[in-house]
């Protein structure tokens, strides 16, 4: 009597642990850069690409290779320069794509550190191999200025491509600006107000 209610307390409570759902910790990141060249209408040189990506900080890293970092992602990330807005998902490997997060400290020299959805990608290289210190996740921003090289990318061909000048902690937001059309009509109305006190 005794080994059976063992065994069915042991069942139970690996079911139990299996059924669990893991806890995620999301961290959510804010990217900032600059169009460099753009093929999509109403984008232009100089435009101010801003977005964030949000990623699992617990998110296992799928190489062992101990200067290698690949962290499958299922999280999503967004961006807006101008009235363009656009929101990606990271690949996952029901996609046949390996990849979401890379770190790769000092390959052949290099460090890098990429973020790769399925439709646009942040990288920061630097060949000094000084920039990351290990293939962890970063869990505080890297800065963009110790990199050589930064790079925003979006859509096949190269639609959009950037640099990446900021990365901050911060809630997930597009910090939309007003529609021209409302900053025209309360320009206007601003207008009236100060001919109405004349």
């Amino acid at each position: 009597m005794f080994i059976p209610t063992i065994r069915a307390a042991l069942l139970g409570a690996s079911i139990a642990a299996t059924a669990a759902p893991a806890t995620a910790a999301l961290v959510t990141v804010q990217f900032g850069g600059e169009v460099l060249r753009s093929l999509v209408g109403g984008v232009s040189v100089g435009d101010r690409i801003v977005g964030y990506y949000t990623f699992d900080s617990h998110a296992p890293d799928i190489v062992a290779d101990p200067k290698i970092g690949i962290y499958e992602q299922s999280t999503v990330a967004a961006f807006r320069v101008g009235s363009f807005v656009f929101e990606s998902r990271f690949p996952t490997a029901a996609d046949g794509v390996s990849g979401g997060i890379l770190v790769f400290d000092d390959q052949g020299g290099w460090d890098s550190f990429g973020v790769n959805t399925l439709d646009f990608s942040l990288s920061l290289m630097n060949p000094s191999g000084s920039a990351i210190v290990s293939d962890d996740l970063p869990l505080t921003p890297l800065n963009p200025a110790d990199f050589s090289n930064t790079q925003f990318y979006f859509g096949q061909g190269g639609r959009i491509i950037g640099t990446v000048d900021t990365l901050v902690i911060g809630p997930p937001t597009l910090g939309v600006p007003l529609p021209s059309s409302l900053s025209l009509a309360l320009a206007g109305l601003l207008a009236l107000g100060a001919l109405r006190r004349r």
